[in-house]
């Protein structure tokens, strides 16, 4: 039940990330930016899914609306070599034997 769920998740020390803080890059992931001039930049508007920790760590980021704040870059992370020949075909196939001379 959801109860039993919740225990569990207490019992390991997971909670959620507070949704009344300003923005913060290392615990929301802004998925939004709105334009208000008259509240200050950072100000979280909307949060539209929760985020959680455990202990010290981000479990996921809280996806927020916010005010005026861009979000960070994405870096790209490109496969390891050996992960790209993991799906090519030819890669790792048993060599094909050759007939005996007769």
């Amino acid at each position: 039940t959801r109860d039993q769920m919740l225990g569990v998740l207490e019992r390991f020390e997971v909670t959620p990330i507070s949704d009344l803080d300003s923005f913060d890059p290392a615990l929301h992931q802004a998925v939004a930016k709105i334009e208000d001039p008259e509240r200050e930049e950072g100000t979280i508007v909307e949060v539209k899914r929760k985020g959680y920790m455990i202990g010290d760590k981000v479990l996921r980021h809280a996806d927020v609306h916010v005010i005026g704040v861009e979000d960070p870059p994405v870096l790209e992370v490109l496969p390891e070599e050996d992960s790209a020949r993991a799906d090519d075909p030819e890669e790792g196939a048993a060599p094909e034997e050759e007939a005996p001379e007769a």
